[in-house]
């Protein structure tokens, strides 16, 4: 509660199937469902993302995708987003195709996950994305990466197309090791 009454734990990790060292924070979606990631463990040793009904988690609590770190991407560090078009979106800090993170999204229920963007270059696109996406007001999808001296402010479409770097940080003088969203 608000007043600090009535402290639940809603799930508590293992470690093994369902995932450990969960990142980022949870997501609400149209479903009443909450949404989220974790860093390690699952199955594939790379995280997962889970979904759970707050008024039974116990029961409710599912595994919608083991990762792998993989051409699938893993190690996601932040949460996920709920997008407009009822998808969520995310990204992973680690994996897909050049080993340096990815794009993703998937349907609610864990099926239809697919690898929108896998991050390959340090100069042109960034790598190794921390923080979760935030849908714009025009619909595109925008988030950071995080590596120094490299640390990228990109735009990409839902559907995967129009990947645009708007910005490179100058680590010098504007910093780097972007954390946080945009």
């Amino acid at each position: 509660n608000t007043d600090g009454t009535g402290y639940t734990v809603l799930h508590s990790f293992s470690g093994s199937s369902d995932g450990s060292a969960p990142r980022g924070t949870l997501v609400q979606g149209s479903d009443g469902r909450l949404y989220g990631t974790t860093s390690a463990g699952g199955s594939g040793s790379a995280g997962t993302i889970f979904a759970l009904d707050p008024s039974d988690p116990i029961n409710s609590f599912a595994v919608l995708r083991q990762l792998t770190a993989g051409t699938d991407g893993g190690t996601p560090y932040a949460g996920l987003t709920f997008g407009a078009d009822g998808l969520l979106y995310g990204v992973n800090s680690a994996g897909g195709n050049s080993n340096w993170g990815t794009i993703f999204a998937l349907n609610v229920d864990g099926s239809g996950y697919t690898v929108l963007f896998n991050f390959s270059n340090a100069t042109t696109t960034g790598i190794s994305p921390y923080a979760r996406l935030v849908q714009g007001a025009d619909g595109r999808l925008y988030g950071s990466t995080y590596l120094q001296n490299n640390s990228h402010i990109f735009a990409i479409n839902p559907d995967g197309t129009g990947f645009t770097s708007l910005y490179d940080l100058n680590s010098a003088t504007e910093g780097n090791y972007l954390r946080g969203g945009v």
